[in-house]
């Protein structure tokens, strides 16, 4: 009877999901993925055919991670609002998992985001009234906003509390959503 397998692809995706969040999707090698599981690097090659499979897996698992970290986000005052804080939150919290969302995409991931974002304007839309082409600027201008923070915040080049962070996102959607009414 051949030895029970003890490293399976979840063991082996949690333990390179370690490594980026620690180091970045660039440190994930075999040796470093082996390292956390306490391995040889021969279980990995059993589930993945290259380390570049491995980490393309793992880059989902930190998209899952990323949309996980964001809908459990406790709301404010806005749902709207909640998802800037939470997205500005995760740039300071994982900034090895930032880094690594903000990378192109080597999988069908920037197809899902071009859907998400067709949700978000739709939402927007409903939410705020506007037509769809108000609601896509408004929220474009809201995600390039907050995308910035969240680089600033990501880099150590600007540290701010969760409520500055709100007053900023707050102001700004104010902002944005008076100039979107205005047309």
């Amino acid at each position: 009877m051949p030895p029970k397998v003890k490293t399976d692809r979840e063991a082996i995706l949690k333990a390179s999901f370690e490594v980026a969040k620690c180091e970045g999707i660039s440190a994930i090698t075999a040796q470093s993925v082996s390292k956390v599981l306490k391995t040889s690097v021969a279980p990995i090659f059993r589930v993945f055919q290259t380390v570049e499979e491995l980490r393309v897996a793992t880059v989902e698992k930190i998209d899952q991670f990323h949309t996980e970290y964001i809908k459990n986000y406790p709301t404010t005052s806005s749902e709207f609002l909640t998802y800037g804080i939470a997205y500005i939150q995760f740039a300071k919290e994982y900034p090895r998992l930032f880094e690594t969302i903000m990378l192109p995409c080597p999988t069908d991931i920037g197809e899902r985001m071009t859907g998400s974002l067709a949700f978000a304007v739709n939402s927007a839309s409903t939410l705020s009234g506007l037509d769809f082409e108000s609601s896509k600027s408004f929220f474009l201008n809201m995600w390039i906003y907050t995308h910035g923070i969240a680089g600033l915040v990501y880099k150590g080049s600007l540290v701010l509390s969760e409520d500055d962070v709100q007053a900023l996102l707050k102001t700004a959607y104010d902002a944005f959503f008076e100039n979107c009414k205005q047309r």
